[in-house]
């Protein structure tokens, strides 16, 4: 007769205890770096779905403003107010306003168009290994009332 060559229950048991444990130990650890990830592509797709709205609220602002000087500020302080409205923080932000339509005559179709951009640092979230920038732009264009006077 041959020796039986598995071990018998009492020794297995003996020689795998505690590896549950670190299986635990290793798959939460992957688990919540998951959970971070998702968390860290959350901020760039809501900072996407953000500045679209940012874009709108700074072009209307704009073209409802009297003079071209007062439509860049209102702009700004537009896309300022709607970022902070909606929750987005950006680590850099800019706000530019294509102006060029303050200058046509009254009676003339004209539109403002703004541009924003948000540079989103995912940092904030504390975990160095899924911390990224991302720089979200949107656009928006705004017609200016076609017989208001113009400056």
């Amino acid at each position: 007769m041959t020796a039986d060559t598995r071990l018998d229950p009492p020794r297995r048991a003996a020689r795998e205890q505690g590896t549950a444990s670190v299986q635990f130990a290793i798959g939460s650890v992957a688990l919540l770096l998951l959970w971070m990830f998702a968390a860290a592509i959350g901020m760039a797709a809501k900072a996407n779905a953000t500045m679209e709205s940012v874009a709108a609220a700074a072009a209307r602002a704009a073209s409802i403003s009297r003079t071209a000087a007062q439509a860049q500020s209102d702009a700004a302080a537009a896309a300022a107010a709607t970022m902070t409205q909606q929750g987005l923080h950006c680590a850099a932000s800019s706000t530019d306003v294509d102006l060029s339509g303050f200058s046509a005559p009254p009676g003339t179709p004209a539109f403002v168009t703004a541009n924003v951009s948000c540079t989103v640092d995912t940092s904030r979230l504390g975990v160095a290994s899924v911390a990224f920038t991302r720089t979200v732009r949107a656009s928006a264009v705004s017609p200016i009332d076609t017989y208001r006077a113009r400056s």
